[in-house]
């Protein structure tokens, strides 16, 4: 089994136990994920061009993870012009972080896609293990 099918097979098994109870995310939102993760990882496989693919991905969940703070903020009661600064001001401030973030490793990460290319591999994979660490901790607890 592939690690992109691996973890969508997990991500139906957090659906399952969210089902019985367990955890804050809703199950159909899991088996939204798993759905997800298994369609794009399949069309990433058959792209043509998939640095484009994946960063119309990257927009996409950045849309999204957007919009949910952008609900947080409307449940703090805040005014519509409030809110658009508000928002405006924080998804800035990430933005330019992230960007930093990129241009601090973007030359170690060159130097490592010649010197040592699998350091690539298990630097990916200790950040996706970071993710669903945190994903499955703070959904579960």
């Amino acid at each position: 089994m592939t690690v992109p099918w691996g973890i969508a097979a997990g991500l139906v098994a957090l659906a399952v136990a969210a089902a019985a109870g367990l955890g804050s995310v809703p199950a159909l939102t899991l088996l939204g994920l798993a759905l997800f993760t298994g369609c794009h990882m399949t069309r990433l496989g058959r792209a043509a061009d998939p640095l484009r693919l994946r960063w119309q991905a990257a927009f996409a969940f950045g849309l999204l993870h957007g919009f949910g703070f952008a609900s947080a903020l409307v449940d703090g009661q805040l005014s519509a012009d409030a809110i658009a600064r508000t928002l405006l001001g924080f998804n800035t401030g990430v933005e330019l972080g992230q960007l930093a973030v990129v241009a601090a490793a973007l030359p170690l990460v060159s130097l490592a896609r010649v010197r040592r290319p699998v350091l690539l591999e298990v630097g990916s994979a200790a950040v996706t293990g970071l993710g669903v660490f945190w994903f499955v901790t703070r959904a579960f607890g």
